[in-house]
């Protein structure tokens, strides 16, 4: 995917390019540029079984329509002559980093390549909210440091609550902190509670056994459905529900009854069930859970088939930019160090790992929701949380790549904190 950290920007070419590794950098950014129609010669063939070079030139014409021609490249430190990043600056105003490993052949071919996701290069995060403020639909925002207190930084509708899909689980895992369950209990998987993707555990056989530190595991890390369905029956509905205020959720009451990915997927999947869900009490949905919608099979469930955007602002899991930095604050107060080491294991921001101590994450999607919420420690000691949120229930929804850019050119601001 895509991801890049400012740097000085040089002159186009790389100014010591004695190296083969930057030699072959260089041809990157000629292919990229003068958009060359004959580049398989530095391309290992393995590396062209994976990837054709049709599909690179179509690469690389994106690339240049979107951003227009490369304007900088900078080499990073490697520690291998063989391998390296590279930071490409484009006339548009964004950069993006470039993973490139060569062989040792003269002349050298190329084994592997991966571009990071385009980031603008804003200054200052207000840049940043100003562009978030252009966002069709509903947006929040908020940067907070966490000392012996929380204080927010920065702030954008940060006490709107939105729709945040996967990130609910972060109350499933605060729970299970919070109760103090422990993390080698074994739970057997059951095919009710067996979800639909994201994740893989919904294929793995009825009765295997796996502990709460698995389930937890893949339920952050991948956002595994199954998994977080089975940590919800776990350890109950209502208990979980009973500590969303506690963790940080303002107005949990919204939430309620707190939904199973499944249970998510069948209401979205039947527009009068939508309608009579949508129109009952909580006490009446709660027997309709535990009715007609328990008792409905998954099979044949694709409610997002289309890619629009269904009941977002009615049938979800809800909270602020605020709740969420404060349920980070109250992961980071807690110090456990098995959730911590959970949130840091998929960090959002892969190539920005190193230029934090550390990255706990947990983001969300659906057609028409996003967010991305993080707990941060830069290299100077300083704790932020972090979260952004997107909700257009219009038939466009929402832009994956342009938010997820935007709150990552935040994380490159906050590095340096």
């Amino acid at each position: 995917m895509y991801l890049a950290k400012l740097f000085f920007i040089l002159p186009l070419m790389l100014q010591q390019a004695d190296a083969p590794l930057d030699k072959v950098a260089n041809q990157i950014v000629k292919q990229i540029n003068d958009q060359s129609q004959h580049i398989a010669r530095i391309y290992h063939p393995g590396l062209l079984k994976q990837v054709s070079e049709a599909q690179l030139l179509a690469l690389y014409k994106d690339f240049a329509t979107k951003h227009g021609r490369i304007v900088g490249i900078h080499a990073k430190k490697r520690t291998v002559p063989e391998s390296g990043q590279f930071t490409l600056t484009f006339e548009k105003g964004v950069e993006m980093q470039m993973t490139l490993t060569i062989d040792r052949q003269t002349p050298p071919r190329i084994v592997s390549i991966w571009f990071s996701p385009p980031v603008s290069s804003f200054k200052d995060i207000a840049s940043i909210i100003k562009e978030i403020k252009k966002l069709p639909g509903r947006v929040n925002f908020e940067i907070a440091r966490l000392d012996d207190k929380l204080t927010v930084t920065h702030t954008l509708h940060a006490d709107q609550a939105l729709a945040i899909g996967s990130t609910f689980k972060l109350y499933l895992l605060g729970t299970i902190v919070a109760k103090k369950r422990p993390w080698d209990d074994v739970v057997k998987l059951e095919d009710r509670y067996k979800s639909l993707p994201s994740g893989i555990l919904q294929t793995w056989p009825d009765g295997s056994p796996v502990t709460l530190h698995t389930l937890a595991t893949e339920m952050i890390s991948i956002s595994d459905n199954t998994a977080a369905d089975h940590v919800l029956y776990t350890l109950g509905r209502e208990t979980v529900e009973s500590q969303m205020a506690k963790i940080g959720n303002s107005n949990p009451e919204r939430s309620w009854p707190m939904l199973s990915t499944l249970e998510m997927f069948k209401i979205k999947s039947n527009a009068a069930l939508i309608k009579q869900y949508t129109q009952s009490n909580i006490d009446e949905r709660r027997r309709l859970l535990d009715g007609r919608i328990g008792q409905m099979s998954r099979a044949g469930l694709a409610p997002f088939s289309e890619g629009k955007p269904i009941a977002i602002e009615k049938v979800e899991w809800f909270a602020s930019a605020d709740d969420l930095c404060r349920a980070m604050n109250w992961f980071h107060q807690k110090k456990d160090e098995t959730a911590l080491s959970i949130l840091a294991i998929n960090p959002g921001a892969t190539s920005m790992r190193s230029e934090f101590d550390y990255i706990g994450y947990k983001g969300g999607s659906e057609p028409g929701v996003l967010n991305f919420t993080w707990l941060l420690r830069t290299k100077k000691g300083t704790h932020f949380a972090l979260s952004m949120g997107w909700n257009n229930p219009a038939k466009e929804g929402v832009d994956l790549e342009k938010f997820l850019g935007l709150g990552r050119s935040a994380l490159r601001i906050l590095a340096s904190r």
